[in-house]
C-alpha cells in the first residue's frame, strides 16, 4: 500500500469517527434509541442497503428468526453463493470499522 493510499484510507476513517461522533453528540438533545434502534442505525452507518439486508436477514435484526443463505437468497433474487459474498464483504467492513473499535477491545477483554 502507498504512502498516499494509507494516508487517504486514514484520513477517511477518521473523518468517519469524526461524522460518528459529531452525530452523537447533536442526538444528545433527541429521545435516546433503544439498543435495538441503535443497532439498526450504525448496521446503516456502515453497510450499503444491499449488505445490511442480507446482515439483518441472516442474523435475524429486528425479527426473531434467522434465515439461511438459500432463504436470503430467493427472497432477494439472488444465488446462495452471491448472498455468502455480500455476507463476508459486510462482516469483513464490520470487523475493520473504526468506530467499532472500541467493540473488539471491549469483548478481547
Amino acid at each position: 500500500m502507498s504512502n498516499e493510499q494509507f494516508t487517504s484510507k486514514h484520513e477517511l476513517a477518521i473523518n468517519s469517527y469524526k461524522l460518528t461522533r459529531e452525530s452523537r453528540v447533536s442526538d444528545k438533545g433527541k429521545r435516546s434509541l433503544s439498543p435495538k434502534e441503535r443497532r439498526k442505525d450504525m448496521l446503516g452507518r456502515i453497510l450499503t442497503p444491499h449488505e445490511k439486508r442480507v446482515i439483518s436477514l441472516r442474523f435475524g435484526i429486528g425479527t426473531d428468526n434467522t434465515l439461511t443463505l438459500q432463504e436470503v437468497g430467493k427472497s432477494m433474487g439472488l444465488t446462495r453463493e452471491r448472498i455468502r459474498q455480500i455476507e463476508q464483504k459486510a462482516l469483513t467492513k464490520l470487523r475493520e470499522h473504526p468506530s467499532l473499535k472500541f467493540l473488539k477491545d471491549y469483548l478481547e477483554e
